[in-house]
């Protein structure tokens, strides 16, 4: 039985592979170490969005408006108010009863008063 030597690898062969899976793994750890990096970086960035935000909030609950728990609640009150305003640009046209029914919604909506 004759074996075909061509079929298997030399040790010149085998070397450059080793070379070049290891410049491969090199540059993945390369690139591992980077993506790690960036990771950190993002969530450094995210901790620091959630301070700024936290913050805010603390500095919002000191607010006058101490009666919203949350910040969506502010934004919604401030966007009810907004309504208003606009509601209430044209208010010479309208009579008293739609005025007071405009006023007691705002309230309403911003929890001033029970629905």
């Amino acid at each position: 039985m004759t074996t075909d030597m061509s079929a298997f690898a030399t040790k010149k062969d085998l070397t450059v592979l080793k070379k070049a899976f290891q410049k491969g793994l090199s540059g993945t750890n390369k690139r591992l170490d980077m993506t790690k990096v960036e990771l950190k970086h993002d969530i450094s960035r995210t901790e620091k969005r959630l301070d700024t935000f936290h913050n805010e909030f603390l500095d919002f609950k000191d607010d006058s408006i101490k009666r919203f728990s949350r910040i969506d609640e502010r934004l919604y009150f401030e966007a009810a108010v907004e309504n208003f305003r606009k509601d209430m640009r044209d208010f010479k046209n309208d009579d008293l009863e739609t005025v007071k029914h405009r006023v007691t919604r705002l309230e309403i909506h911003t929890g001033i008063r029970a629905a």
